[in-house]
């Protein structure tokens, strides 16, 4: 089966904890979590962008995504816990860097 991917998008407003939950529920319906990056061009809002990747695997045999602030631009260690990707994103309608851990 050929890979695809799926693009969703979120408000600028949103806290950690509410992307994060968007976040989850897209990688449950879509699958895995490939990239997380700003949108500002679809006036008159400013977006997240979240790019899911289906490779024909359940999404439930993957770990649940865990977003981190990295703080100063420092990527957080999370034990346990890998890196999936890193990117812009806006919290709390400022722009951040942020973490996906699995």
């Amino acid at each position: 089966m050929k890979n695809c991917t799926s693009v969703r998008f979120s408000e600028d407003d949103l806290g950690l904890d509410a992307l994060t939950t968007i976040v989850q529920q897209g990688e449950q319906r879509l699958g895995p979590l490939l990239a997380i990056s700003p949108c500002e061009d679809f006036p008159p809002n400013r977006l997240n962008c979240f790019t899911h990747e289906s490779p024909g695997a359940p999404a439930a045999a993957f770990a649940a995504i865990e977003l981190r602030l990295c703080s100063g631009g420092n990527i957080p260690q999370i034990p346990g816990k890998t890196l999936v990707c890193l990117g812009d994103c806006f919290v709390d309608s400022q722009l951040r860097l942020v973490a996906a851990f699995r």
